[in-house]
């Protein structure tokens, strides 16, 4: 409780996840920005690209792949630019 969750940088509505508790845990179990075998980051967002097909091929070719899922409104948008590698939209829904 109040240790992972907080108001948006910069202001606005809902609640984000912090990107200090997740930045660390992704360090910790996929690699930092820039390690050797890192696996690929993708953010599950609905600002990505939409999700198909032929990107399910290529994603699941590739020798490492970790998923993350916001909480609440969103990610950290620090936590975006320094540890997503990519953000991919599963769809048109609410």
């Amino acid at each position: 409780h109040h240790t992972v969750d907080d108001a948006p940088y910069g202001g606005g509505g809902g609640m984000v996840l912090r990107p200090e508790p997740l930045a660390a845990a992704l360090d910790h179990h996929i690699g930092a920005p820039g390690a050797e075998g890192r696996a690929h980051v993708v953010y599950l967002s609905p600002k990505g690209a939409p999700f198909n097909q032929r990107r399910a091929i290529e994603l699941a070719r590739l020798p490492r792949l970790a998923l993350v899922c916001g909480h609440y409104e969103s990610l950290d948008q620090r936590l975006i630019d320094t540890r997503i590698d990519e953000e991919i939209s599963l769809g048109d829904f609410v």
